[in-house]
């Protein structure tokens, strides 16, 4: 647990993973170089060249500082001091131990060697500013000074256990493993980058096929709510259609000038090329016509005069099946849609019923020289049905107006009637009053003549009485 927290020494959450491997690789070096050579050598010098044992431990000293170095942050500092110290603190070792004026011991020299390959394990070409200054060092260092510094030095050494002795061996087993540790070291960090590469390239082929389908599935909710988008402005569309078409049944009370105003506004709404307007006329049941009431193409109103019957043609045909037709093979004798530009046969022909509770009020027949959308089709159902209201219930208030008319007509003719009554009773009551007038005179008259009647008899009585005396 201490290796690995001294391993780890500078490490942090935020460290990125390659500055962390180097980090870690820096103080494992640090650790194996002051351990298992500077120490080692130390240990032999004060055995044998005690005038010297000082390089070996300040070696031990500086290797072992890098981790502090490293764990304070400054870890290029530790790592390039980590590079050139055992290589310069050997590259003086060895100069000490070699007489006067020639090469160094090859077995010290050695070492040296070993220790130059160090500074390209720990920098690559990320770091190339302290890869270069420290492969310069080494370089110069043990191509122009390394023979000729041993003359700076005045001693008189027995170097005969280095040439000869155990310290030679030691000193051959200590380079041959740091070169071969080195190149071992590259070799398997060659290895793991290939790995790590490899892995890399798979999880770069399962990103990629992630993103492949991650981009497929986000085509398709994009499809999706491009669909929907384009469903909510149909049905945005629709809803805009019918609130302006209710507005105006609503607001105007002129059915002539309604239905011109409602056969345009439909022809350039929907972007249909003419049309036309019919209405169901009911004199009773056996009486039933479809009149044209208003038409319209190529933004003018057209004056035009048209009555079907019932099973006569598409709209006779539409009246008995109570169900839109939409033809797209148009017959050539059907009809053609005509401009100032000339005549053309429609694309599509569309007729559809104004129908509510059933009961068909009208139609509207479209033309037009592009194909009819199934929600454009739906749209003019629906206002169909507002329509058929809109006819219903103007018939129904035309003839609740009529009914109106005709009991004020009757009315004032009963009112008329009373009044003659009126008078015919004041008249018979004159004549009434007159005839008891007149009766009561008679009967005073009557009575006046039967009184005169009897008196004259009375007066005739009298005189044969007295012209007979007893």
């Amino acid at each position: 647990m201490k290796i690995t927290g001294i391993l780890n020494a500078g490490i942090h959450e935020d460290t990125p993973r390659i500055l962390a491997k180097k980090i870690s690789l820096a103080n494992g070096l640090a650790l194996i170089i002051a351990f298992g050579v500077a120490g080692p050598f130390g240990t032999i010098s004060l055995i044998h060249f005690e005038e010297i044992a000082y390089l070996p431990f300040a070696g031990l000293a500086l290797c072992v500082s890098t981790i502090g170095i490293n764990a304070l942050g400054f870890h290029y500092v530790g790592r390039f001091i980590l590079g050139l110290i055992p290589f310069t603190l050997t590259a003086i070792y060895g100069s000490y131990l070699a007489p006067a004026a020639e090469l160094p011991l090859a077995p010290i020299f050695a070492i040296q060697i070993g220790f130059a390959v160090v500074p390209f394990i720990l920098f690559d070409v990320s770091d190339k500013v302290y890869l270069i200054i420290s492969g310069l060092f080494v370089m110069v260092s043990t191509t122009f000074f390394t023979k000729d510094l041993n003359v700076m030095f005045e001693k008189e050494i027995d170097i005969t256990i280095v040439r000869d002795g155990y310290v030679f061996n030691i000193a051959i087993a200590t380079a041959i493993m740091v070169a071969c540790g080195s190149i071992l070291y590259m070799s398997y960090n060659n290895y793991r980058a290939n790995r790590e590469q490899e892995a890399l390239l798979k999880q770069m082929d399962a990103r990629n096929e992630e993103l492949e389908k991650s981009e497929e599935t986000l085509r398709e909710n994009l499809k999706k709510v491009e669909e929907n988008q384009a469903e909510e402005n149909k049905r945005n569309w629709a809803s805009a259609g019918l609130a302006r078409f209710g507005n105006l049944l609503r607001s105007n009370d002129d059915s002539d000038s309604l239905f011109d105003q409602l056969i345009s506004g439909v022809t350039e709404y929907i972007e249909a090329n003419q049309s036309a307007l019919f209405l169901v006329n009911r004199t009773d049941d056996k009486n039933i016509s479809i009149d044209m009431q208003a038409c319209y193409a190529y933004s003018r109103k057209k004056h035009l005069e048209k009555s079907i019957s019932p099973g006569q043609g598409l709209i006779g045909q539409a009246y008995h099946e109570k169900d839109v037709i939409h033809l797209t093979e148009v017959p050539d004798n059907y009809v053609t849609i005509t401009s100032g530009l000339g005549e053309a046969l429609p694309k599509a022909i569309l007729i559809v019923p104004l129908m509510v509770n059933e009961e068909v009020e009208g139609f509207f027949e479209i033309a037009s020289f592009n194909d009819f959308e199934p929600h454009t089709i739906e749209f003019l159902q629906n206002l169909g049905e507002n329509v058929a209201s809109f006819i219903g219930m103007n018939r129904i208030n035309t003839r609740t107006k009529l009914l109106l008319q005709e009991t004020q007509q009757q009315a004032e003719e009963m009112k008329s009637q009373e009044e003659e009554m009126r008078q015919n009773m004041e008249e018979l009551q004159a004549t009434h009053e007159e005839m008891n007038r007149k009766e009561k005179e008679y009967i005073a008259r009557l009575e006046q003549l039967e009184n005169e009647l009897r008196m004259v008899r009375e007066e005739k009585m009298n005189e044969v009485v007295g012209s007979n005396p007893g």
